[in-house]
């Protein structure tokens, strides 16, 4: 149960800074900035995001560091998967893998780097 509320509580930072991203890009979409321009802020923001969380995540358990990348950066994942297919309703192509495998591989990274901190603390 402790495991639970542990990952809810990680969702849950995503969830509300990735509503803060999504209001900002709209507020730019609004004042004129390009749609691509908006597509690379909310890339970059995931990947940053992604990372810190993991890396955070990583540093506070104590098991191996990829293995929390790998179990954190899933469940956000599918979190992003879910609200998607939910709010979009479209399926999933190659480019669309290839941005979660993009993620995936920066949650091992911040996992990796995380534990690595932890042990040298």
């Amino acid at each position: 149960m402790n495991n639970i509320i542990y990952y809810l509580k990680y969702l849950s930072i995503f969830a509300i800074t990735e509503l803060g991203i999504i209001f900002i890009t709209s507020a730019l979409n609004l004042i004129g900035v390009n749609s691509g321009i908006s597509q690379i802020i909310i890339f970059g923001s995931n990947i940053t995001l992604f990372f810190i969380l993991n890396f955070r995540n990583a540093k506070n358990k104590q098991k191996k560091g990829y293995i929390e990348g790998i179990l954190m950066g899933l469940i956000l994942i599918l979190f992003m998967f879910i609200i998607k297919l939910i709010l979009i309703g479209k399926s999933i192509n190659t480019v669309t893998l290839l941005y979660y495998f993009i993620l995936l591989l920066v949650s091992i990274l911040g996992g990796i780097l995380g534990g690595h901190k932890k042990s040298n603390d």
